[in-house]
């Protein structure tokens, strides 16, 4: 184990999060026990409440702070954005952070007051200037027609019930879709289909 600290964003598959949250915890018991290290993590994953990950963050003894962001206060540089002139995008979720540290590493690095205010207004710059709304930064990404013909107040409420919807999945049931935005564009394409 390299003992340091280290921010962490992993895919957002519920078993890869709590894999990382099951060995995080292992290494920060063993910095604490038999070494006396300074070992930290900063996690940054989607506020999902219900997948083992956060029950495993939420619950660490190491853990040392814990905030979430709404996605309407976030953005971040898209993982694609070598496939498009557009690298900033909205959250599609709110995100967690979690910081999980071993006593050496909460001395080492203390998190203070600051430390969330910070970090809030870092992940602010990157929600982007034109496209503010994840369905707007698709509509330029894909250049696609706009999918649905709405309030963008409808609009938000419909996104945050899509969101619900695959929060609400069980593990197996996200597998199957093998992600959200498939999920999201069956559940859009069907309500197109009703109108």
């Amino acid at each position: 184990i390299k003992y340091d600290a280290t921010i962490a964003n992993p895919p957002f598959v519920p078993e890869i999060m709590s894999s990382m949250a099951s060995r995080m915890n292992r290494y920060l018991e063993v910095a604490d026990t038999q070494h006396q290290a300074p070992l930290s993590f900063a996690i940054v994953i989607p506020a999902w409440t219900k997948v083992k990950a956060w029950d495993e963050l939420t619950n660490s003894p190491w853990k040392r702070a814990h905030f979430i962001i709404s996605a309407t206060e976030h953005g971040y540089i898209d993982g694609a954005q070598h496939n498009s002139d557009i690298w900033h995008r909205p959250a599609s979720f709110d995100t967690a952070v979690f910081v999980l540290q071993s006593t050496a590493g909460a001395t080492k690095w203390p998190v203070t007051p600051e430390f969330e205010k910070d970090f809030r207004q870092a992940v602010a710059k990157s929600i982007p200037k034109r496209h503010k709304t994840i369905a707007e930064w698709e509509e330029a990404v894909h250049n696609k027609k706009p999918r649905l013909s709405t309030s963008k107040e409808k609009l938000e409420e419909l996104m945050d019930s899509i969101r619900k919807k695959w929060i609400a999945l069980s593990d197996d049931d996200k597998k199957k879709w093998r992600g959200f935005r498939a999920f999201r564009k069956k559940e859009i394409l069907a309500i197109q289909n009703k109108t």
